[in-house]
């Protein structure tokens, strides 16, 4: 048995890393034929290890000599749920039997494993086989973007039935009660469509944002269209909806800044921070993608990837925002602004127009009960603008403020009392990467004008913080790290959480493991 073996079994990921790194075979076989990633799967309940060598392309369909499992089996049989997902996201073989002729699902069973160990392992064959089990259908696509789909095509049936039964229904009380049961169906149709497998993403934000945008285009055309009709309006209206359908399509489908695995250059990061005692920084290394940090970049839970320059992730749009689609997000929030800015000028034109019974001397509660009374479908849209238009405000406020005024991005500001590179002697808060606003401009919308320079910085490859600022103003790090716990730049797992810093000692970690069976 090899140092590599024994660091696996023990979950010493850096060690595992360098080791593989400098040239041993992440493959190895000891005398029972286990690799590395069979004992990290049965005998070490950390993830890291297994995403090191899942990004080292350790192989999975590998089998010992004694039983015949591979990896999957082997986290199957220590119920080792932590791995599972990785080594199933990553195309560990399902089918694949042991000398007893059984597959990991069919040990799992045997075993009476957990029951999510068993979910897992199901989802993954419906995958496989491209069948989705619902409570009304089977569906036979691509079975994880297929959930995708219905979740995000419910809120479009939930608002239609809303908007319907609010048009042809009297009274408010059988009115809130259809209300409430289609809410009820679409939440448990909606539910039926979730599945753990790691692929899957929420998807009902983002349809959620697509069909009050379907209702509302249709309600301008269906209804207001005849008083709105005229060609200062309809001319502006037309280059308004170009814009915004060009800018969402920009901020929903444009790479936000996806930080790629290169083997190789992995390889070189490992020993290069190993030798100068940074491996185990969360600010320079993430461990779930196995990759060298830039600057400014963090690793996105929902997308499980690291992005540059990441702000957030935002459900609206389906995407991560970061270096790559950031400046196409702010001018989507521009326009879908001014759209339904639109949108309430047409409620209030045909209000004025086809609400006869409402007054003058009418009081505001009155006012708003005949609208209501009068287009309830219009009514409610037009209070879904209100609010709408109020929260793109301070949305598209916020985001100006943020990268305009002060050089950062949302996630920076947020964490800005504990980045390194944020923190400044005597107490002092600033971004190193604030230029002034004319600069700030140039190099956020990538253009050069009115005096501002756009830098071409490329956030996936900017690791040097000494050129953004003179590091003699910095607090030391030793400093920042006994005042924050280590709360790192760039924590792999979600903003604001405390994360002490451990060495792994290769000689403390032996002795600790459970023996082969």
């Amino acid at each position: 048995m090899t140092a590599l073996h024994q660091a696996s079994q023990c979950g010493a990921w850096s060690i595992c890393a360098y080791l593989v790194s400098c040239g041993q075979d992440v493959d190895e076989q000891d005398a029972n034929g286990m690799t590395p990633i069979m004992w990290a799967c049965y005998n070490s309940f950390s993830l890291r290890p297994v995403q090191f060598m899942l990004a080292s392309n350790a192989n999975l369909t590998a089998t010992d000599t004694q039983r015949g499992n591979t990896a999957l089996h082997f986290a199957v049989l220590a119920s080792n749920n932590v791995v599972i997902p990785s080594l199933l996201k990553h195309g560990a073989p399902l089918q694949a039997t042991n000398k007893s002729g059984q597959t990991p699902l069919q040990c799992a069973w045997e075993q009476k494993s957990s029951k999510l160990t068993v979910q897992h392992l199901e989802t993954a064959e419906r995958a496989q086989n491209n069948v989705i089990d619902s409570a009304f259908t089977a569906i036979r696509l691509n079975p994880i973007r297929a959930r995708e789909a219905v979740r995000a095509a419910v809120p479009l049936a939930c608002l239609t039935v809303f908007g319907y039964t609010a048009g042809v229904i009297q009274g408010w009380l059988p009115m809130l009660g259809i209300w409430a049961l289609a809410s009820l169906v679409s939440s448990y149709i909606s539910m039926s469509f979730v599945t753990p497998h790691p692929s899957f993403r929420e998807t009902t934000p983002y349809g959620l944002f697509i069909s009050v945008l379907i209702l509302m285009y249709g309600t301008w055309f269906g209804l207001f269209w005849p008083y709105v009709n005229d060609w200062i309006i309809t001319i502006p209206f037309a280059t308004g909806t170009a814009a915004f359908i060009y800018y969402t399509y920009k901020a929903v489908m444009t790479d936000p800044g996806y930080l790629d695995l290169d083997s190789r250059k992995m390889r070189q990061d490992i020993v290069e921070l190993a030798e100068k005692d940074l491996l185990e920084s969360r600010n320079t290394f993430c461990t779930t993608c196995m990759i060298k940090k830039p600057l400014r970049s963090k690793h996105c839970q929902m997308c499980d990837r690291c992005v540059g320059a990441l702000d957030h992730h935002c459900p609206w749009v389906n995407n991560c925002i970061g270096c790559g689609n950031h400046r196409y997000f702010v001018l989507y929030l521009f326009w879908l602004l001014v759209m339904n800015l639109y949108y309430l000028y047409g409620a209030y034109t045909y209000f004025h127009s086809v609400c006869t019974a409402i007054k003058p001397d009418d009081t505001l509660s009155a006012t708003i009960s005949k609208y209501g009374s009068c287009s309830p479908w219009t009514f409610i849209l037009t209070v879904q603008g209100v609010v709408y238009t109020f929260w793109i405000t301070a949305l598209l406020t916020s985001q100006l403020w943020q990268v305009v005024m002060l050089g950062m991005t949302t996630n920076e500001h947020f964490n800005r009392h504990r980045y390194h590179g944020f923190q400044r002697r005597m107490g002092r808060i600033a971004s190193p990467y604030h230029h002034g606003i004319l600069r700030n401009c140039g190099n956020f919308f990538k253009c050069s004008f009115c005096g501002a320079r756009n830098d071409n910085y490329d956030w996936r490859n900017e690791y040097d913080l000494s050129k953004f600022v003179d590091t003699d103003e910095l607090l030391p790090s030793d400093e920042q790290d006994a005042e924050d716990g280590h709360l790192s730049h760039g924590n792999d797992h979600g903003h604001g959480h405390s994360h002490s810093r451990k060495k792994a000692k290769l000689g403390g970690w032996f002795g600790k493991g459970r023996s082969h069976r």
